[in-house]
């Protein structure tokens, strides 16, 4: 009987240790557009050989020091195969801060270095911005405003200590605030579906040789400059 208990007790030590040494034979991986997929594995800890069990998602958060990386997540299907999932940043803007070098950013303002350029630029002066105190805050503002406007063309997006200043192909938004974007935002559609007829001041466009129309956002509504 004894003899018995012994030679489960090694089977079962030599099933865990087999367990626990089974190594990865597949890796596939998803959501990669910048990122080679060679170099998830890598750092992933995933590559063919490693242990299957040592895969987990936090080893693989070496992947979050990408400033490409938004997000990971390891799925571990048995015998010996990994699925690392990647969402990677995506360009939104070329950020030009007063005094600094210009740099392409993501929605969450993250830099993206390689990164083509995309249409849309923001810029800023004067070291603040309404309800920001710091290039990082009024650049996360201004991209919030890039968003509102992104169904009307929106190219640029500007900010100062007094406002944010909103360029299309037919309008020049300018507003003391996201809030009031927010607010009053259907209200520079309606503008924006009327323009260049109805009244305003219009500003030259140098690039089009249309005219702009300036609509002020404040929060209590819209305002068409006369």
């Amino acid at each position: 009987m004894i003899r018995g208990l012994l030679v489960l007790v090694a089977a079962g030590a030599l099933f865990a240790t087999s367990w626990f040494v089974l190594p990865v034979w597949g890796v596939w991986v998803s959501g990669t557009h910048h990122l080679d997929p060679d170099r998830v594995t890598a750092l992933a800890h995933a590559s063919a050989g490693e242990p299957w069990l040592w895969v987990t998602r936090a080893r693989a958060t070496r992947l979050l020091d990408d400033p490409w990386v938004q997000s990971v997540s390891v799925e571990r299907r048995f015998p010996g195969r990994v699925r690392i999932m990647v969402v990677e940043r995506t360009p939104v803007a070329v950020f030009a801060p007063s005094g600094q070098p210009s740099r392409v950013v993501a929605q969450d303002g993250a830099s993206l270095p390689g990164a083509p350029k995309p249409r849309l630029s923001v810029s800023g002066w004067g070291g603040a911005c309404p309800g920001g105190t710091s290039d990082a805050a009024c650049l996360q503002r201004a991209l919030d405003v890039a968003r509102l406007f992104k169904r009307l063309g929106v190219s640029s997006v500007a900010y100062s200590p007094t406002g944010f200043t909103c360029i299309t192909s037919t309008l020049e938004v300018w507003s003391d605030s996201v809030t009031s974007l927010r607010r009053h935002g259907g209200g520079v559609t309606m503008v924006a579906s009327l323009s260049p007829v109805g009244s305003g001041v219009q500003r030259p466009n140098p690039q089009s040789g249309k005219f702009r129309v300036r609509v002020n956002v404040y929060p209590w509504g819209v305002s068409v400059q006369e």
